[in-house]
């Protein structure tokens, strides 16, 4: 595996937290992650680093469709529909 690929696979793997680290992540960036993790698993020939970029996509779209559905769990209770209407 060349040099760089394994730099971009480690840097998706071990991606640390910004500025809003005690916040969760927005499903927007949990489901880029899944897609840069996807595309890795595509470049690469080696089996073992394909199968753990395939696991970390599984579970970037798992926490992303957690983060959609308490998003729109609270926007139910809270009585917001999500629907803007046209001013």
């Amino acid at each position: 595996m060349n040099f760089n690929l394994r730099r971009e696979m480690k840097n998706v793997a071990m991606h640390k937290p910004g500025i809003r680290e005690a916040e969760m992540a927005s499903a927007k960036f949990l489901r880029r992650q899944a897609d840069r993790c996807a595309d890795l698993a595509k470049r690469t020939h080696d089996e073992e680093s394909r199968e753990r970029c395939e696991q970390l996509r599984r579970t970037y779209c798992q926490l992303a469709e957690m983060e959609e559905q308490q998003t729109a769990d609270l926007n139910v209770s809270s009585g917001d529909s999500g629907h803007r209407s046209a001013a």
